[in-house]
């Protein structure tokens, strides 16, 4: 069994760039705050859908009965390692060197190999996924999270049908290209 626990460290839009996508007044700051939750909403439904981070993301994967020397991690794209430790059979916790371990990264998952077998009730991995710097974020992904934001702050922008509250397909399909696709 496994259990991941998620904290968003960094997001990569700006309350400037939503209000010029807005054709928001330069001095209405009225809804800043509200604009910031719908800056992280939207980067989190977009994360969601094509199963990869975007705002750099520190991640705690909890894995119980673990038997083996080797990790399979279904997200990217692959920052960093920063630990992995395990309760030994005395209940006591055990660090692994993260330098002793190999880290294999392909489009679809990240492999660690441990420098040895190891077998413990709970293996806990802590990482780092999304991107850390803007610059290295597609612009597509970006211009994404900007339409999204504009649809969930006023629902009579073009992602949705005219008239009604239902999601434009189209929007969803576009998307499509940067989702994950696991085998």
């Amino acid at each position: 069994m496994r259990h991941t626990e998620v904290s968003k460290i960094k997001y990569h839009l700006t309350i400037e760039e939503v209000h010029k996508q807005l054709n928001l007044e330069d001095d209405f700051y009225d809804d800043d705050t509200l604009l910031s939750q719908l800056i992280e909403d939207a980067t989190q439904e977009i994360e969601n859908y094509i199963e990869s981070d975007i705002s750099e993301t520190s991640n705690t994967l909890d894995i119980y009965d673990f038997c083996g020397e080797e990790i399979i991690i279904k997200r990217s794209p692959y920052l960093s390692l920063t630990s992995i430790s395990y309760l030994d059979s005395d209940d006591q916790s055990q660090d692994v060197t993260v330098a002793n371990c190999t880290v294999r990264l392909s489009d679809q998952k990240i492999s660690i190999t441990l420098p040895s077998s190891i077998t413990t009730d709970k293996l806990t991995v802590v990482y780092k996924t999304g991107y850390s710097d803007r610059a290295k974020v597609p612009s597509t992904l970006l211009r994404f999270i900007l339409r999204r934001v504009a649809d969930l702050y006023d629902v009579e922008r073009g992602s949705y049908i005219q008239g009604t509250h239902k999601n434009d397909a189209n929007f969803w399909n576009a998307l499509a290209f940067h989702k994950k696709i696991y085998f």
